[in-house]
């Protein structure tokens, strides 16, 4: 394909919504460079537009796709399926990774001309191939990529605050996923602040104790959570956080048997027991305080 063929392509930007703002500049940046022509749903469709259709006439008529790969798009079906209507075609894609591994990159997607969006390099190497007539690739790419992590990093923060109030005030079911996401987003902070200087109309017992195992589960330290623990003010939630850190042989004897103690006064005595006969089952052994209480099932 001449020089002239490539300049007059049509590119599809297959993106997450959650990356609508990488996506903007990624379309910005392939005009600057000489794209003639892209198509990006949040400029193309307009309320109201009969939007399936337009977009299977997109994924028709555009001669190349260009996929961010993203964590948050690696695992949507849409994603799959936009590359492969391009794939299935003959058409050329390409395949544009941010934070993700090439080892995570959907197998069939490596035939795909892979770049880095945080890799000044490779964003060069990609604007070359898409736009070879382009005088400033190289200064394109190094803007982008500065541009691409500003426009992550407000995402994040936005979605950050988004998520948060949801735990705070939404009604309904706080998933798990929406907590890993909120963490994964910076937000553990904030969440280890539930229940003391951070209230909502909708952040029960329940909901404060999910949010403890989640940062449990990613790691957080256990004298860390001793806050949120004790704001549930239910020793049945209390008892199953204490049980959690008991089992983690991830972290000393002394942070564990430093938590139990900082919630044995909360504790009811069957919430007492029953802490006291996990820890025997695990062989755990608890501080003085516990030494007269007899363990439940035992």
């Amino acid at each position: 394909m001449g020089e002239q063929e490539l300049a007059e392509r049509h590119f599809f930007i297959s993106h997450d919504s959650f990356d609508h703002d990488v996506a903007t500049v990624v379309k910005d940046v392939l005009l600057r460079a000489g794209v003639a022509r892209t198509f990006l749903d949040v400029d193309d469709l307009q309320p109201g537009d009969p939007w399936q259709a337009k977009l299977r006439t997109a994924l028709r008529t555009c001669d190349a796709l260009v996929t961010l790969l993203t964590p948050e798009f690696s695992a949507k079906p849409w994603m799959a399926a936009e590359w492969a209507s391009f794939w299935v075609a003959d058409k050329t894609t390409y395949v544009l990774t941010l934070d993700v591994p090439l080892t995570d990159v959907f197998a069939p997607m490596t035939t795909s001309q892979l770049a880095d969006l945080g890799s000044t390099s490779s964003m060069t190497s990609f604007l070359d191939a898409v736009a070879p007539r382009g005088l400033n690739n190289a200064s394109l790419a190094g803007r982008l990529v500065e541009r691409v992590a500003e426009a992550r990093g407000q995402q994040r923060r936005t979605d950050g605050e988004t998520l948060l109030r949801h735990v705070l005030e939404g009604e309904g079911v706080v998933y798990d996923s929406v907590l890993r996401r909120l963490i994964e987003n910076g937000g553990a902070e904030r969440l280890l602040q539930l229940g003391t200087t951070l209230t909502g109309s909708h952040l029960t017992t329940p909901r404060l104790f999910k949010v403890a195992m989640a940062l449990l589960g990613t790691g957080t330290s256990p004298l860390e959570l001793i806050p949120l623990t004790s704001s549930m003010g239910h020793s049945n939630y209390q008892r199953y956080v204490i049980e959690a850190v008991l089992a983690l042989d991830t972290e000393s004897e002394d942070t564990r048997r430093q938590f139990a103690d900082s919630q044995f006064d909360a504790l009811s005595e069957i919430a007492k027991r029953r802490v006291k006969g996990r820890a025997m089952a695990l062989g755990f052994p608890l501080g003085p305080s516990w030494m007269d209480i007899e363990p439940f099932g035992m």
